[in-house]
């Protein structure tokens, strides 16, 4: 079964907070939105916890090498757009995908990207970047809300099961007793 038709859980390491199910798209969108870090760790089946790194197909990629020495990563395109917004990167960093050899995040986004974010940044740096989080974070809540709705109607399943079977075994008792 493709990456696009399985049903993924998210579980964030900081908090331990899962998310899901949701689909690939919906997880590409946390992904890309800097929401989801190299640490958090994905489901497919059961609980069977994996690194989201573990799932090139979903774009956690990247090895980003400072100028100052610092490693991210792997991380997605949308994170690497992410850090370069914030002045975290720029576009003179280095960076690779698995062996291949590392070029600049400018090399890598291309010129009408680079001039793109450059514009962004001199015009909205920070609106853009909450307006980033707000999207990941709504879809967050999103997941999170169906999940919890999924998680109630299995409760009230159970209860009314236990219900069922406590009023049968009560009514069996006083037959009992007669």
């Amino acid at each position: 079964m493709g990456s696009d038709q399985r049903a993924f859980r998210l579980r964030k390491l900081n908090d331990a907070e899962v998310y899901g199910p949701m689909n690939a798209a919906e997880l590409r969108q946390l992904i890309e939105s800097a929401y989801v870090s190299p640490e958090d760790e994905i489901a497919t089946d059961h609980d069977q916890w994996q690194p989201v790194t573990e799932f090139p197909e979903l774009g956690m990629v990247w090895k980003i090498l400072a100028r100052d020495g610092t490693l991210y990563g792997p991380t997605s395109l949308g994170t690497i757009r992410e850090f370069i917004r914030t002045g975290e990167i720029q576009f003179d960093d280095r960076v690779a995908k698995g062996e291949e050899k590392p070029r600049t995040i400018a090399e890598l986004l291309g010129e009408a990207e680079v001039a793109r974010l450059k514009t962004e940044i001199k015009t909205s740096r920070s609106a853009s970047s909450s307006q980033q989080l707000e999207k990941a974070l709504e879809t967050a809540r999103e997941i999170r809300i169906r999940n919890l709705e999924a998680n109630l109607e299995r409760l009230q399943r159970e209860y009314d099961e236990l219900k069922h079977r406590y009023l049968q075994t009560r009514e069996a008792l006083a037959k009992s007793h007669r």
